[in-house]
């Protein structure tokens, strides 16, 4: 029970870092696609109200390049 107490729930870091900071850009891949020395694979979701080919918020068509 004690290691239960002893972390804190996700929903406090959520709320604590609403907007963008360094919290979310330390693990983005949109900040610096460069730095993948990979290769990587996306799915690009057809999503209601969306045509074919718009980039959105996704990572998706940044990865592309």
């Amino acid at each position: 029970m004690r290691r239960l107490e002893a972390v804190d729930p996700f929903t406090h870091t959520w709320l604590a870092h609403q907007l963008r900071d360094d919290y979310w850009k330390h693990g983005s891949v949109c900040e610096d696609c460069s730095a993948i020395n990979a290769a990587v694979a996306t799915v690009y979701p057809e999503l209601p109200g969306r045509w074919v080919g718009d980039p959105g918020p996704s990572a998706h068509f940044r990865l592309r390049r």
